[in-house]
C-alpha cells in the first residue's frame, strides 16, 4: 500500500532514495547556534584564497617554482604581503579613535541642544526667572526704549 508521501514523491520524480538531509549532525529542530559556534564555523574562502592555496599546493607538490605561471606566483606573493600587512594592523587603535571620536560628536550634540533650548522661548522663560540673561550671569538686561534724562 503506498502512501500520499509516496505518490507525491514518484509524482514529482523523486524517490525516497533520492532524499537527503543537509543539516548537520546532531543537529535538533528550534535549536540555535550560539554567535561563539557561529563564529568557529569554516566560512567558505573567497576566489583569491583559493586560487592562492591552489598555486602553493602546486610549487609544494612539484616542488619548484617553474610548475606554476608567473601570474599566478606573483598572485601568491601578493596574497600572502596582504595577509601579513593585515596581520599587523592593530584593531585597538582603530577602537579607540572610534570611541573618541564618537565621544566628541556626542559632547557637540549636547552643546548644540543646550544653545538651542536657552534661544527657544522656554529658554529665555527660564533665563528671566532665574535673574540671568545673556549678556552675563545674573546681569540685569538692558531697559529697551527709554532714555537718560538730564
Amino acid at each position: 500500500m503506498t502512501t500520499k508521501l509516496d505518490n507525491f514523491l514518484t509524482q514529482n520524480g523523486l524517490s525516497g532514495s533520492k532524499l537527503a538531509h543537509f543539516g548537520r549532525k546532531g543537529m535538533k529542530w528550534g535549536v540555535r547556534r550560539s554567535d561563539k559556534e557561529l563564529a568557529k564555523a569554516p566560512s567558505e574562502s573567497s576566489p583569491d584564497a583559493v586560487r592562492a592555496h591552489e598555486t602553493l599546493t602546486a610549487i609544494r607538490t612539484k616542488g619548484t617554482l617553474s610548475a606554476v605561471s608567473d601570474s599566478d606566483l606573483q598572485h601568491l606573493v601578493n596574497r600572502i604581503n596582504l595577509e601579513k600587512r593585515f596581520a599587523e594592523v592593530d584593531p585597538s587603535t582603530f577602537d579607540k579613535g572610534h570611541q573618541r571620536l564618537k565621544k566628541a560628536l556626542d559632547v557637540g550634540k549636547t552643546m548644540n541642544d543646550a544653545i538651542k533650548f536657552a534661544n527657544s522661548p522656554a529658554g529665555n522663560l527660564l533665563a528671566s526667572q532665574l535673574g540671568l540673561s545673556k549678556h552675563g550671569k545674573h546681569a540685569k538686561p538692558p531697559k529697551v526704549g527709554k532714555k537718560d534724562k538730564k
